[in-house]
């Protein structure tokens, strides 16, 4: 899509799921992710896509072509017990999200268990800071690889590491660690996180 300075880019969220399991898909707002009030436009794909648990839900938040958004706080979320429990939940078994932009993917986590005097601290992350970059009028693919050879050696990598499973048959953290540096590496629109520490 071509853009002119200023135009509204949509970021769609999308879905989350465990990353042991990626069949196993849920609407992102199956959280209790903060999200802005007002009735949200959705997008849906054909069958397939429906059938593969893809539903685009408009983030509304304000986002333009070649244009800075100062860090700001897009909404607010008072975490209940339940809540808590969910995202906890969610952070033990490496739940990751999707988004989209310009119908380009864009995936995270959404936090880090992290082990602390072997006290496990879950780390919820709250705030992204998401870079785009852009080419003349248009935002640049995430992957954009140039040796084909190297592409798919990484591909095949990332698809071994991603079936490593521990005794519990969860992947362990450190595959989980290699394939998102692998992501950071190989994605040029990127997120970046901001974490709190959720404890009930």
């Amino acid at each position: 899509m071509q853009y002119q300075p200023d135009d509204k880019i949509t970021l769609w969220v999308n879905k989350v799921g465990p990353y042991n399991n990626p069949q196993e898909t849920y609407n992102f707002y199956s959280l209790p992710f903060c999200h802005l009030p007002g009735h949200a436009a959705h997008k849906w794909g054909g069958l397939g896509e429906v059938l593969g648990g893809n539903e685009l839900i408009d983030s509304q938040m304000d986002v333009k072509f070649q244009k800075n958004v100062e860090k700001t706080s897009v909404c607010k979320l008072e975490l209940d017990e339940p809540k808590v429990m969910q995202f906890k939940q969610a952070i033990e078994n490496n739940y990751w999200f999707e988004l989209f932009m310009d119908d380009l993917p864009l995936w995270g986590f959404v936090g880090e268990l992290h082990d602390r005097n072997t006290d496990n601290k879950h780390m919820l992350f709250t705030h992204m800071n998401i870079t785009l970059q852009y080419n003349k009028d248009q935002v640049s693919k995430p992957n954009e690889f140039h040796d084909f050879a190297e592409y798919f050696v990484l591909k095949a990598i990332a698809h071994v590491v991603a079936l490593v499973r521990a005794a519990d048959r969860k992947s362990p953290r450190e595959a989980v660690d290699f394939i998102l540096q692998l992501l950071k590496v190989n994605v040029s629109s990127t997120i970046h996180f901001h974490s709190i520490y959720i404890t009930t």
